[in-house]
């Protein structure tokens, strides 16, 4: 073989050996590519995870400051105490203790005839209390600050209690409280 095609076979071999250098080189750059995006896309949903965990229990500590706050509620605590307790005492007015039943309950959640005594109108400031409460509990459902999940275990025994007397139902509807309605509603329907 000639110096000249010596050269040539050589050259010929070091350009073929250089394509197959760039080749490995692309296939090389590609792979890490593919493997950094993947290795970024996992970060980002591990981040993505730990943020929702994070929201989910912000989400259930809120449900249980309010809980905690409405039970603070003194109106609220005696709506509760009226709901589940027939012919309990309650403090209608400083020193003035009286014992109120259901039908005393009842009879104050009236929306006609409205004129009201002090154990009237103490029943019918508790019932509106507790019914604030619900409202604002729907609302924080509705906007995604709540999930109902966290709200329905604390207050689904309230909910029947008030499904079992029809009067407090017939006040939230004379006075348009439908949040509150509604959030009332996701017991009867098991809706989330």
């Amino acid at each position: 073989m000639h110096t000249e095609e010596w050269y040539v076979v050589l050259k010929d071999v070091i350009q073929a050996l250089s394509w197959l250098a760039a080749a490995v080189g692309v296939w090389f750059g590609g792979w890490k590519a593919i493997r950094e995006l993947s290795a970024a896309a996992k970060q980002r949903d591990d981040a993505l995870a730990q943020r929702r965990g994070e929201e989910r229990w912000k989400r259930a500590e809120l449900a249980r400051l309010l809980h905690k706050d409405a039970l603070a509620s003194p109106l609220v605590q005696s709506a509760l105490v009226l709901l589940e307790w027939d012919g309990a005492e309650h403090e209608v007015r400083p020193g003035e203790k009286v014992r109120i039943d259901w039908s005393a309950m009842e009879s104050a959640m009236r929306v006609t005839n409205m004129t009201f005594g002090n154990v009237e109108g103490y029943v019918r400031r508790s019932f509106d209390a507790l019914f604030d409460e619900f409202a604002g509990l729907e609302h924080g459902v509705l906007r995604g600050l709540l999930d109902f999940e966290d709200v329905d275990y604390r207050w689904r025994h309230y909910a029947k209690e008030v499904a079992a007397h029809p009067p407090l139902r017939r006040f939230a509807e004379y006075y348009g409280l439908t949040h509150a309605l509604n959030f009332l509603r996701r017991f009867e329907q098991g809706v989330s």
